[in-house]
């Protein structure tokens, strides 16, 4: 019995294109450490900024424009990258994205002045724009709707991690290692991320739509037979009766 049934359900599951549950859990594992490094990027430059305004000379108006920067190509690349995600292999999106911003992050510890500065930033904000939208799109395609509202919630939890770490530990690393070595350290670890996020297992688009749809009329063919044999049963009391 026990046997019998992982093999009914990695059946079902072939059926359907359905991830397994193995598959699922490394998907979002990988995808969850990505986003806490994600936010963990974007907000080191806070942290480590007084140092990097002593030993660069910036001026006020270049700071806002570090921070600027990012905002801008973030949201200017969304909307493509996210129509890209809908086109093409999202795994492999969410790998070259992952391993961009994270080369990125690493050469602005090699930073000389602020244009190379500026645009290793500006770079940042186009791997992190490609991101989110295939990583969620993702994750709708390896878990169940039932199952989704608290995967995303946990997922959601990666930005708040991301951003404290980058916060406390970007400033502790400046002040024992100096500025430069805070973005070698939260970008090295997302080079290995991009890798793991290559060797995941790309899931058919809409994989558990199928099988919520094939419930609904199991459901509705059930009522329907309940239905036909309430009218058998009524038509043979009327015969008995006449």
């Amino acid at each position: 019995m026990s046997a019998t049934t992982p093999t009914r359900t990695n059946a079902r599951k072939r059926r359907f294109g359905q991830p397994t549950r193995g598959q699922a859990g490394f998907a979002f594992t990988v995808l969850l450490v990505i986003n806490i490094l994600n936010y963990a990027d974007r907000y080191v430059l806070s942290a480590v900024l007084p140092q990097i305004h002593a030993d660069l000379g910036l001026t006020s108006l270049e700071e806002g424009l570090l921070g600027s920067s990012f905002l801008l190509i973030y949201a200017i690349a969304t909307l493509p990258l996210g129509v890209w995600g809908d086109r093409s292999v999202r795994k492999n999106i969410v790998s070259l994205c992952v391993g961009l911003w994270s080369f990125a992050t690493v050469l602005a510890g090699l930073a000389a002045n602020f244009i190379q500065l500026f645009v290793v930033r500006s770079v940042l904000g186009i791997g992190e724009a490609g991101y989110a939208p295939a990583s969620l799109s993702l994750l709708g395609d390896y878990f169940p709707k039932a199952q989704r509202g608290r995967v995303l919630s946990y997922w959601s939890m990666g930005t708040l991690i991301g951003a404290a770490i980058g916060f406390t530990m970007g400033g502790i690393i400046a002040e024992r290692l100096g500025w430069r070595w805070a973005f070698y350290v939260v970008g090295i670890p997302g080079l290995l991320c991009a890798f793991l996020a290559w060797r995941m297992t790309e899931p058919v688009r809409g994989a558990f739509d199928d099988e919520d749809q094939l419930k609904d009329e199991r459901l509705a063919e059930q009522l329907r037979t309940v239905v036909r044999q309430l009218v058998d049963y009524a038509r043979m009391l009327g015969d008995g009766v006449l």
